[in-house]
């Protein structure tokens, strides 16, 4: 809907605005491929085209043993961390580098609890405020509207007493 606040919520600020598209701009991040190579069992196209072949594909739980024993058979070269592995959670990106993943821009602050436990508490409350709230407010603007009319009677109405001229 392009308010952006995916942009803000993203920890790893993934999602990109289109700034040079001035007449339509939209916020992108990578589909992964689901609908055209996923769905068909292949790899992303980004691990097929790596002329590096610096990325790879598979199940979290294969790629995560996969980082570790790379890490193992080569500790001079990585970083003892697999960026992503615990990071709030656990991420399906997962990272390996010669580098302390700070130095490289990549956040170190982020901690291990997932983001959605974060909110439950306040997101849980949200629909008790949306349905119990509209109604004890309306009570409330009943019960004091009806108590004005009794204390003060209109002066426009005219008692029978009134009206036969007594």
């Amino acid at each position: 809907i392009g308010c952006r606040y995916c942009m803000v919520a993203c920890p790893f600020e993934v999602p990109a605005y289109e700034y040079n598209e001035p007449l339509h701009p939209r916020v992108r991040k990578c589909t992964m491929c689901f609908v055209d190579k996923i769905a068909k069992g292949e790899t992303p196209a980004c691990v097929q085209a790596c002329p590096k072949q610096v990325m790879t594909f598979g199940k979290r739980n294969e790629l995560i043993d996969f980082a570790h024993d790379k890490i193992r058979r080569n500790p001079e070269t990585y970083v003892n961390h697999v960026y992503g592995e615990k990071e709030v959670g656990g991420t399906c990106w997962m990272y390996l580098s010669g580098v302390p993943f700070d130095f490289i821009g990549m956040r170190t602050d982020l901690g291990e609890t997932p983001y959605p436990e974060l909110t439950l508490g306040f997101l849980s409350t949200v629909p008790v405020v949306l349905t119990v709230w509209p109604v004890l407010f309306s009570g409330i603007y009943l019960f004091t509207r009806r108590r004005n009319e009794l204390a003060n009677p209109d002066p426009h109405q005219k008692t029978i007493a009134q009206e036969e001229g007594r």
